[in-house]
């Protein structure tokens, strides 16, 4: 998944940037935001498939920070598998 995305960003002359946070600090107020600027990064790509920590879902939306989440079926900005479908 992610070399296709790397390999459809560069042919657009984009690039992805790697960040792997434990969820101590993706539930911190003040952590995710600041990752993004260090970064310099436009937004997030969020893969979880399941417990996702709830206070980073709140910091997301209060925060308002551009993010899509893979592999997990949210109301809205998500990418995921139909594997009902799929069987």
């Amino acid at each position: 998944l992610w070399d296709g995305i790397h390999d459809a960003l560069a042919e657009r002359e984009y690039h992805l940037t790697l960040c792997k946070l434990p969820d101590e600090k993706l539930t911190d107020d003040g952590v995710v935001p600041k990752v993004l600027r260090e970064l310099m990064a436009d937004g997030l790509l969020i893969d979880y498939t399941h417990r996702i920590p709830e206070r980073m879902v709140e910091l997301i939306r209060n925060h308002q920070l551009p993010a899509i989440w893979i592999n997990s079926r949210q109301e809205s900005d998500c990418v995921y598998p139909d594997d009902y479908d799929a069987a």
